[in-house]
């Protein structure tokens, strides 16, 4: 195209690449570039992974595509996997002044052996240097409902945070946590956590 308004296409092998709180090791990617020389270019991305580091904690088989325009990052999808299970979610990345963002979670699902979780409703995250603070975020499957709010600081390494369970089948925690016991009823729990992140 005119090099006030063309566009770049480009594909191939990367290795440790790093984006804001994640870093994966190897994959291939696929970007196109679009408008670009213009006031408003756009991006379009797909990658796929071999392992993902996300912080800090390792996944495998990372996959993601996305949208940036000038408004905000648009994740389509993204999906990752963690010993047997599978994470996938659709969010905005809108940015705040300075370093600021607000994260506009759309949908999350969580997929075990057992059954699937998905989020109930949309939910905002705001992420800055300073932490992160989830405003509200509810999953629930056929075997109860668990919630979350809180606070991370990052410089201060500490945590604020609320998680609640709603009718919650007990056998959730037996198959979470790998204990070999006959673990039955439901039940319904608020719980507070509060303090060094390492204590």
């Amino acid at each position: 195209g005119p090099l006030d308004d063309f566009q770049v296409n480009l594909n191939g092998d990367f290795r440790e690449l790093t984006w804001e709180f994640a870093r994966v090791d190897s994959g291939t990617v696929q970007a196109e570039l679009r408008r670009i020389g213009t006031l408003a270019p756009e991006v379009t991305v797909s990658l796929s992974g071999r392992r993902a580091f996300i912080s800090g904690f390792q996944t495998e088989n990372p996959t993601l595509l996305m949208d940036v325009d000038t408004s905000a990052v648009h994740v389509h999808s993204v999906k990752v996997v963690r010993s047997d299970s599978t994470f996938a979610a659709d969010f905005d990345v809108v940015p705040l002044h300075g370093e600021r963002a607000r994260i506009e979670l759309k949908h999350a699902s969580l997929v075990t052996p057992q059954e699937e979780w998905r989020t109930v409703g949309p939910a905002v995250i705001h992420a800055g240097e300073a932490g992160v603070v989830v405003d509200s975020v509810v999953f629930a499957s056929g075997r109860g409902e668990f919630g979350v709010r809180g606070t991370r600081r990052l410089r201060e390494k500490k945590i604020d945070a609320h998680v609640w369970g709603r009718n919650v089948n007990l056998a959730v925690f037996r198959d979470a946590l790998r204990i070999p016991v006959a673990l039955e009823g439901i039940g319904t729990f608020a719980l507070s956590l509060e303090g060094d992140e390492a204590n």
